[in-house]
């Protein structure tokens, strides 16, 4: 089967917010955790602002800091930005752009995620091919999952995965203690 398809910046930030698996999710929350407790050290004494400006900017960064790297780096990068062409069979994979081409047997990768919107092709841990599903005809999209299953093995289904209500627990949990924290500072003062 042979696809054709151009990388977006969402691709990539879908990739990487995939790939990283659980660290990917928690950044944002600690930040989210930071903002709360600027807004609260804020909240509990307006007259030092200061203390709860840094937490609130850091936290910033946590939540939106990857997706911005990640669309910069994407807009710097003309080579991401040009049509690839890969041809599958049951040889492997043969990827190529105007800028080069790569043929890889099924052996030189180790297994592969489904995401949403992506299949992500590893040949190490933090090396992936990835492949937009919106570039497969109707049929081959399943045709490749099947090929992918049989010689990489059962895929991990990224966008499957919910958080767990023992997470959902723990979150909340680590929440309250921030908040309780800051309330305790501001007592102490």
């Amino acid at each position: 089967m042979r696809i054709a398809f151009n990388l977006n910046a969402e691709d990539l930030i879908e990739a990487q917010r995939n790939h990283g698996g659980w660290r990917t999710k928690a950044i944002p929350a600690v930040g989210l955790l930071l903002i709360l407790a600027g807004v609260s050290a804020i909240a509990l004494n307006p007259k030092q602002n200061a203390g709860g400006i840094v937490p609130i900017l850091i936290g910033l960064y946590l939540i939106f800091g990857l997706r911005l790297g990640i669309r910069r780096s994407f807009k710097q990068d003309a080579r991401l930005q040009q049509p690839f062409e890969a041809v599958i069979s049951r040889d492997g994979i043969d990827v190529s752009s105007p800028t080069g081409c790569s043929k890889f047997a099924w052996s030189a990768f180790t297994r592969f995620i489904e995401t949403k919107n992506l299949f992500l092709v590893y040949q190490a841990p933090a090396v992936f091919n990835a492949f937009p599903k919106r570039a497969f005809a109707p049929g081959d999209e399943e045709s490749f999952r099947s090929l992918l299953s049989e010689r990489l093995g059962m895929a991990s289904a990224a966008y499957s995965k919910r958080i767990s209500p023992s997470t959902w627990l723990f979150l909340a949990v680590v929440a309250m203690t921030a908040v309780l924290l800051v309330i305790a500072i501001h007592n102490i003062r």
